[in-house]
């Protein structure tokens, strides 16, 4: 008996969802900037060069990506015409409101760069030259790594790339006074 009550009243329920009036779904979209011109590495980005698309929100292409706030930012590396601007591939604009700024830092061994990644926090260790100098000193502590190279072309043979760092001014001082008086090596985190 309470098999067919139960019986009937899905059927009932499953009528009435059949009969039920159907809307199409409209998924909800957000405004994503876009590079209208292939832009270099550390190009500063200018109103003119972005456009606005539109994607579905629930997209994965529009996660991570940004609007007009793009503007007055740096590239970390090339963005190709077309290419949606994404915040990995943006500069952190954190840096001046914090009173920090950035440096481009060259370490003596250039493996040491194949264990970095943007976005890595490090300290910046300073090996004096000759020797009866002074012993290794860590010169700059959590250091934020931006970007890795130049973003465009590999380094040539025997040359190291650089590595775009945050820093405060006064670590800035630091680490330029320390790689003209010797070299520089990463601990990483």
């Amino acid at each position: 008996m309470y098999r067919r009550v139960l019986v009937g009243a899905l059927l009932v329920i499953a009528v009435a969802a059949a009969l039920a009036p159907t809307r199409p779904v409209v998924a909800a979209s957000v405004e994503v900037a876009v590079a209208t011109r292939d832009l270099p590495a550390g190009t500063v980005v200018a109103a003119s060069d972005l456009s606005m698309a539109e994607l579905a929100a629930d997209s994965p292409m529009a996660m991570g990506a940004v609007g007009t706030e793009v503007v007055g930012r740096n590239t970390l590396g090339p963005i190709r015409s077309g290419e949606m601007f994404t915040e990995s591939r943006l500069l952190a604009d954190r840096a001046a409101a914090s009173g920090r700024t950035r440096m481009p830092v060259a370490f003596a061994d250039p493996g040491q760069i194949s264990y970095l990644t943007a976005g890595m926090v490090v300290d910046l260790v300073w090996t004096p030259d000759g020797f009866d100098a002074p012993t290794p000193s860590v010169v700059a502590r959590q250091v934020e790594v931006l970007r890795i190279g130049n973003g465009t072309d590999p380094p040539d043979p025997g040359e190291t790339e650089p590595v775009l760092v945050e820093l405060t001014e006064a670590e800035a001082v630091a680490v330029a006074a320390a790689m003209s008086r010797g070299t520089l090596s990463v601990l990483v985190q």
